[in-house]
Parts: structure tokens; C-alpha cells; sequence
């Protein structure tokens, strides 16, 4: 796969050429349950990211410009459901997520009953990895689970009008692995107070990448923070090796943020 002078490749062009049946499934363990107890499940990304980010950068220009990070399995949304598995906490009935990526916390949710998901990108062409994902989620984590989650996707610029949540109507928000740009510092914090409700609990999930202080002083702005939880996630030999996390640690610590709109 090539491009030319001047030319970006969207993620969408990119699955035309390699084709969405090329990205792997991966074997991943997701948690669930208590006592660290863990289900493998096959989980669709794309492993081929040097690949991925040589042909979508436009030349002459830094590689992160626009790269679709949201194709590969990040650490932190596995974090999370250790953290939920962990304290066994009550399954929101409606959800949404800020960068969700391949829909791996979408089909988490699912499988735990979850009612209404709006799984949220800024990034084209995740739509069939969340809907494939999630699909295969529910029928291996809860094979017997007869409800049925109304997922939806949504592509969502942050700092930007454009989208299909109503303002003040999110009772429970989640954003993991979301600072890997300079600009969603300020444009994270503005989207998630515009969008969460009086009462509403918005969780950041983080591994305390090199942004994560200047980021949580702006989110400081905005939010009160409630609780700030540090969980240590043991991921399988496989998501080591897609790069989920450092490959040279046996532990990668996330950090779990729950904060309130300030009063």
C-alpha cells in the first residue's frame, strides 16, 4: 500500500486496500469476574500500526497528525473492567464513551446488561470494528444473556456542535487512552462538561502518559475529583505483543479518575 505527494489516507481507505477481514483477531483476556479471573476473547484490531501510520501520514508532516490510534487495543479500557470487576459495581443502564476505539468497553458493557451504549470516535471507519467486536464480546463473555444492548455509533469531533447527544443528558461518561494529542488537553474537559449531567459521573481512565498532569489541571476546571483509583492489569503475552503495554514490564498501571461537574 502506497500513497502519494500530498495525500492522507483516511482509516476507511486503508481498510479498502488491506481490507477489514486482513485486521487480526487477537487473543485478548478481558476481565471478568471477581478474583482476577479473566475470559479470552478474540478481539479485532489492526497490528500492522508501523504499516498504518507509514501510509496514512501526509509526507513532510509529524506522524501523529491525524493517526487513527483508535485501531489498536489500548491498556486502559482494560483497567477499567478490572476496576469494575474488582469493586463489582452496578452496570450503568446508559453509557457514553469519548474515543472508543475498537468497542472493546462497549462490548464489555453489553455483555454486563447495559441498555443504551453510544460508543463515540473522532477517527472514520471504526463503526464495523465496534460492532464486530461487541457482537463477539457478548456471545463469549455472556453466552446466555438474552438482552440486548441498543448500540450506537456516533463520530464525534470534540469542540465541535456537531453530533446527537443533547447537553446535560449524560448520566455516566468514560474516556480511556484519550491524551495522546496535544489539543484534547482543553477539547476533552470543554466536550465531557458540555455533555455530562448535574448528577452525572464522568471516569477518565489514564496510564499517566507524559500529558496526564497538564490534563488533569484542566480537567480540575471543570470537575471535582471524587476518586482516584490506580489498578495494576496483568494483560496476556498476546496484548503485550500488539503493544497494549510496555512489553518489558509484567504490570502496566492504570490510573482511574471518577470525577462530578463542580457545583
Amino acid at each position: 500500500m502506497s500513497n502519494t505527494e500530498g495525500e492522507i489516507l483516511t482509516l476507511i481507505e486503508y481498510k479498502n486496500q488491506l481490507g477489514f477481514a486482513s485486521a487480526e483477531d487477537v487473543e485478548t483476556q478481558i476481565p471478568w469476574g471477581r478474583n482476577d479471573h479473566f475470559c479470552t476473547v478474540p478481539i479485532r484490531v489492526v497490528t500492522k500500526m508501523d504499516e498504518l501510520i507509514e501510509n496514512y501520514a501526509r509526507p513532510g508532516q509529524p506522524q501523529s497528525t491525524g493517526t487513527p490510534f483508535g485501531a489498536v487495543l489500548w491498556p486502559s479500557s482494560l483497567g477499567f473492567m478490572r476496576y469494575f470487576e474488582q469493586n463489582q459495581l452496578p452496570t450503568p443502564p446508559n453509557i457514553v464513551e469519548l474515543g472508543c476505539g475498537v468497542g472493546v468497553l462497549a462490548g464489555y458493557f453489553s455483555a454486563k446488561g447495559c441498555l443504551q451504549y453510544i460508543a463515540t470516535d473522532g477517527e472514520v471507519g471504526l463503526e464495523d470494528f465496534v460492532s464486530h467486536n461487541v457482537t463477539v464480546m457478548q456471545k463469549t463473555l455472556d453466552p446466555h444473556n438474552k438482552l440486548s444492548t441498543d448500540l450506537k455509533f456516533e463520530t464525534l469531533l470534540w469542540g465541535t456542535p456537531d453530533h446527537n447527544i443533547a447537553p446535560g443528558s449524560v448520566d455516566f461518561l468514560v474516556a480511556c487512552d484519550v491524551l495522546y494529542e496535544n489539543e484534547h488537553i482543553k477539547a476533552l474537559p470543554l466536550m465531557a462538561s458540555r455533555l455530562l449531567s448535574r448528577t452525572g459521573t464522568f471516569y477518565l481512565c489514564d496510564p499517566k502518559r507524559f500529558r496526564y498532569d497538564t490534563a488533569l489541571a484542566e480537567l480540575e476546571l471543570y470537575f471535582e475529583l471524587e476518586q482516584s483509583t490506580t489498578i495494576a492489569l496483568i494483560p496476556s503475552e498476546m496484548a503485550r505483543s500488539i503493544g497494549v503495554v510496555d512489553t518489558k514490564s509484567q504490570l502496566t498501571h492504570v490510573n482511574i479518575l471518577k470525577f462530578r461537574l463542580r457545583s
